[in-house]
């Protein structure tokens, strides 16, 4: 009976429910919880020290110049594991590639290659970056590094506007040929033509034209229009800078090779690039009608060219020499004596220029021209000297006029600009016609080593001067 009484007792005893127990065991969760949020908080704070002590010590040696205590830094900052933390930092990626890229251009490539694979880490995806190291590499005798940091860096494709920016990065620091692998990606990017497309051939045509490739100069050249006519672009000033050049050097190979009718096609094509008419290009169209023997079609040009501007010395000379070949005696010799006055104007135009500069320079108090303009002032009166002093030398000498004169004016030519392949060129051919045949060699030698443009024109030069006729 005493058992059974006992029974009833514990089982009248109460009894937690399940609700209760379920919300014990959730109040005990949330404070575990909370103690590893606050542990993981702290442990973040102090991830977050670390990680601000190490940069500091990074921007501080980098500050010093002390590079190589400035990637030691970097190396543990990348060996920490906290690239969440660290990969922020921007103005640190930027700062410590420009400095990497300077010790490359002090021909420091160890220093560089250590600083900038430092920084790698923590800009793994910067183009930039992976540029630079490939250029340590390659100039610390390390080839197949470099060939794989390139591979790296031509295959981070990204949008259009990030290579652009890169492009432009390596273009302002006269790093051309990584900047052309940039806007070689941009063309491979995107099938829709964009600005930055027809900005990436433009590009690309300028440096086909540096390495002397008129023909595929002026072949993407080409491109670029045809994307900017579908795009709907508009060049400025008419026309894309520099079309005109990239036509006309073309067009000098053709008429170094005697084809005439290909020199002539060339210019017409450089035409369509413009919203009107060039004199210059007139000129040069001219002048090739008159290698073909059309010569009142070539006065016809002369003719256009010189009424959009008659201060150009070399259309007269062309439009002379087209007008005495139709047996206009007498006006070709007004041409010829309008294309002289023209030289000489513009020369003593060029030295009261230059006068008036240092005249203003004298009152600078007054005036606010300072020494650096008349500097400036004084490079460019040489320059347009130079020019002229030749152009009317080879006037003289094609002429087969005042050769005792076009051999001082071209001395005067070389005077103020030494190594200029064409003043060399005209000198030679000055020594040639007068007799001193080994004089004409030197010259034109010098004008070779120059490596100038169009050398095959040097090189026929030469083999006339050398032959024993």
């Amino acid at each position: 009976m005493e058992l059974r009484i006992g029974l009833i007792l514990i089982l009248l005893l109460p009894i937690p429910s399940l609700r209760h127990a379920q919300a014990a065991g959730t109040q005990a969760s949330d404070e575990d919880a909370k103690q590893e949020l606050s542990l993981d908080l702290s442990m973040q704070k102090l991830e977050k020290k670390k990680v601000d002590a190490l940069l500091l010590q990074v921007k501080l040696h980098l500050h010093l110049e002390d590079y190589g205590a400035a990637a030691e830094f970097l190396h543990r900052l990348s060996s920490s594991g906290l690239e969440d933390v660290y990969r922020t930092d921007d103005a640190l990626v930027i700062k410590a590639r420009n400095i990497a890229l300077q010790l490359l251009k002090n021909d420091k490539p160890e220093e560089s290659l250590r600083l900038a694979t430092s920084i790698h880490p923590i800009a793994p995806d910067d183009s930039i970056l992976l540029h630079i190291i490939s250029l340590a590499c390659d100039k610390s005798g390390k080839q197949a590094q470099a060939d794989e940091w390139r591979k790296k860096a031509e295959n981070n494709l990204r949008d259009e506007v990030y290579h652009y920016k890169t492009a432009q990065f390596f273009k302002r620091r006269k790093m051309y040929d990584i900047a052309a692998i940039e806007y070689k990606l941009i063309t491979t990017i995107d099938p829709e033509d964009s600005v930055y497309d027809a900005n990436a051939v433009l590009f690309l045509s300028s440096r086909s034209f540096d390495r002397k490739e008129y023909e595929r100069a002026v072949q993407l050249m080409d491109e670029a229009y045809e994307i900017v006519k579908r795009k709907g672009y508009a060049f400025t000033s008419g026309g894309p800078r520099g079309v005109d050049r990239l036509y006309i050097h073309l067009a000098r190979e053709y008429e170094l090779r005697k084809d005439y009718e290909k020199e002539l096609e060339t210019i017409i094509g450089a035409e369509k690039h413009f919203d009107k008419p060039q004199p210059h290009l007139l000129a040069a169209k001219a002048d090739a009608l008159a290698r073909l023997e059309k010569y009142d079609e070539a006065i016809q040009q002369y003719g256009k060219s010189i009424q959009l501007d008659d201060k150009r010395p070399h259309t007269y000379t062309g439009y002379g020499d087209a007008l005495k070949e139709i047996d206009r005696k007498e006006d070709a010799e007004k041409a010829f004596s309008r294309a002289v006055e023209l030289y000489t104007e513009i020369i003593d135009k060029a030295e009261k220029d230059y006068a008036k500069a240092r005249m203003q320079a004298s009152l600078h108090w007054l005036t606010g021209v300072t020494f650096i303009e008349v500097d400036r002032a004084e490079r460019l009166a040489h320059r347009i000297q130079s020019i002229n002093f030749n152009g009317l030398a080879w006037f003289y000498v094609t002429h087969d006029m005042k050769l005792e004169e076009a051999e001082k004016l071209s001395r005067k030519s070389l005077e103020l600009r030494p190594d200029v392949s064409y003043c060399l060129d005209t000198l030679a051919e000055i020594c040639y016609r007068r007799g001193r045949k080994e004089e004409a060699i030197q010259n034109i030698r010098k004008a070779i080593d120059t490596n100038p443009m169009h050398v095959l024109y040097y090189q026929q030069q030469l083999e006339k001067f050398q032959s024993k006729d």
